[in-house]
C-alpha cells in the first residue's frame, strides 16, 4: 500500500471525469486534473471541479512540469492510441519519482471477447 501523501492526481484520457471523481471520494487529494481530447467531456468534468487540459495523447507534450503529479491514471485508454509511446513517455515525465502509475487495458482473452472474435466481429467488450 502506498504510504505517501497524494497532493495531485491526473487521469489521462479521462472522459467526463466520472472515475476520477470516484477516486477522490476514497483518497484525500488537494487537486484533481484530467486530460482528454474531447471538449464536451472536458466541460462536464470542469463542472465536477476537475482541472481540465485538452491534449492529444498521441502527439502532444502535456503542459505540466516534470515530476509534478503524485499519481497518474490511464484507464482503458492505451488501446485506443495510435502512438501509445508518447502517452507513456509523458505519463512518466510528469509523475514524481516515487509516484503511482495506474494503467488498465481490456482483457482480450476474456471469454466474451473470444466468442465475439469467433463470430467475426471487431466489436470487443471491455472486461
Amino acid at each position: 500500500m502506498y504510504g505517501g501523501r497524494i497532493d495531485s492526481i491526473i487521469e489521462l484520457g479521462f472522459g467526463d471525469g466520472s472515475i476520477l471523481s470516484e477516486v477522490a471520494k476514497h483518497v484525500r487529494v488537494r487537486a484533481l486534473y484530467g486530460c482528454d481530447i474531447n471538449y464536451e467531456a472536458l466541460n462536464k468534468a470542469s463542472e465536477k471541479g476537475i482541472i481540465t487540459v485538452k491534449a492529444d495523447l498521441n502527439t502532444d507534450k502535456l503542459s505540466f512540469p516534470d515530476n509534478y503529479f503524485d499519481a497518474v491514471i490511464m484507464e482503458e485508454v492505451i488501446e485506443h492510441l495510435v502512438n501509445p509511446d508518447n502517452a507513456l513517455e509523458e505519463a512518466y515525465r510528469i509523475l514524481k519519482p516515487d509516484g503511482i502509475f495506474i494503467l488498465t487495458t481490456p482483457n482480450l482473452a476474456w471469454w466474451v471477447n473470444r466468442f465475439i472474435l469467433l463470430l467475426g466481429s471487431s466489436l470487443i467488450g471491455a472486461k
